[in-house]
């Protein structure tokens, strides 16, 4: 590069910083209302203008592929960016979008590689995505109850949009590349001065987050959670026999970030049977597993288990379904006495079968073994299935009918 021309440019005020361009190799300086085109020699070759622009700011040239890029101005005093095309010579195609007025100038953007540009308004400072091939919306703008940054947002390697926000405590974010910025993690308490409006955060090798601020830098590091397994209550479950013995068991899996992990598997060992069945997730991050539980009284388990993309188990308080079965409980006094009972005639007394449990307790018949022929008869015998719910009785009338002078015991 031949340094004499540096000299020509000592008379310029450049307004921001200038740019070089890998593309076409031009190098590009904002001053007043105009951006100035440079070759790499020196020479000025054209420049880039619009009634919309006002005074030129900051300049960042997108290469989009091979054979098309795209040099972008956002102004200083205007709520406006332009898209101009570099090898129209005539800036008529040059494409213009205007935010909101309260919002203020843009600030200094972000681009991802899909060319999807980000930046915040200096004075309302609400954060936008914009497409740059026509410069429209593609994501919400993001806003949780505050509009306010005090820094640019800047992209990290994995794609998280960073930017910190002045209102609520809500401090460093980051946020997801989605349609609605949602917030991968965020560091509250951090507090910039608003002479930080114009820096940018930066990213140390070994993941260091810097924040600038007044007289200081802040330091920081994200430790992100492992992947975890939730089971979704309730954990402990109770049946009673007779009911149908099936049950929904759902389990979330989250990645480190809260998202929900899609097509991720689980397994769901059910302890009786000594059987494991595997679901995949699904976009809402829960696995479903429909358990049948064995007809038996007693305690029944599912454990479940997930492991992570580094083969380690998932994150989780508890691995275990637990299910009681029950039936209910019969309680039969122990003896009825009818007492004398003259031979030729008769007695009655009622006994009382009575449901202690608290499931719901079937007789399905009723009857008087009476080896001995000793007079002994059921007046009301139950025929066909009879419910006794919980807490409840049946009451049954015995008859005596002695048929011979002696003291009869029935057991």
């Amino acid at each position: 590069m031949d340094t004499n021309w540096v000299r020509t440019l000592n008379s310029m005020k450049p307004n921001f910083a200038p740019v070089w361009s890998r593309s076409n190799r031009k190098i590009y300086v904002a001053t007043d209302s105009e951006v100035f085109v440079y070759s790499d020699s020196g020479k000025r070759s054209r420049s880039l203008s619009h009634p919309e622009l006002g005074k030129a700011g900051w300049v960042v040239d997108l290469v989009i592929d091979t054979e098309t890029s795209q040099l972008i101005v956002g102004s200083s005093d205007r709520p406006v960016v332009i898209a101009f095309n570099p090898s129209d010579t005539t800036n008529q195609r040059a494409i213009v979008r205007k935010l909101p007025t309260e919002e203020g100038a843009p600030g200094f953007p972000a681009i991802n590689r899909e060319g999807i540009i980000y930046l915040a308004g200096k004075d309302y400072g609400r954060l936008r995505a914009l497409r740059l091939g026509g410069l429209t919306d593609v994501c919400l703008p993001y806003d949780r109850g505050s509009d306010l940054y005090d820094t640019n947002p800047v992209l990290d390697d994995s794609g998280f949009v960073y930017i910190v926000s002045r209102e609520m405590g809500y401090g460093l974010l980051a946020l997801a590349q989605d349609t609605s910025f949602h917030v991968r993690w965020r560091k509250t308490n951090i507090r910039t001065s608003s002479k930080s409006r114009e820096n940018s955060l930066a990213f140390g090798l070994n993941g260091e987050i810097y924040v600038p601020d007044e007289g200081m830098v802040h330091v920081l590091r994200h430790q992100p959670l492992p992947d975890s397994l939730l089971l979704l209550p309730p954990k402990m479950r109770n049946f009673c026999l007779g009911d149908t013995l099936i049950s929904i068991l759902e389990v979330r899996v989250r990645d480190q970030y809260g998202d929900p992990l899609d097509h991720h598997p689980v397994t769901f060992h059910v302890v009786a049977s000594n059987k494991d069945s595997t679901i995949n997730t699904e976009g809402d991050g829960l696995a479903r597993f429909p358990w049948h539980l064995e007809a038996r009284v007693g305690m029944q388990e599912v454990h479940v288990r997930s492991f992570g993309r580094n083969g380690q188990p998932l994150a989780s308080t508890d691995t275990t379904f637990t299910a009681i079965v029950r039936a209910g409980q019969i309680d039969v006094c122990d003896s009825i006495n009818f007492g004398e009972v003259t031979l030729g005639e008769n007695s009655t007394e009622t006994i009382s079968i009575k449901n202690t449990g608290e499931c719901s307790l079937k007789v399905f018949s009723t009857n008087i073994i009476d080896d001995s022929d000793s007079g002994f008869s059921l007046i009301n015998p139950v025929a066909g299935n009879i419910v006794i719910a919980p807490k409840d009785s049946l009451l049954l009338s015995i008859e005596f009918h002695p048929k011979k002078a002696a003291r009869t015991t029935l057991v």
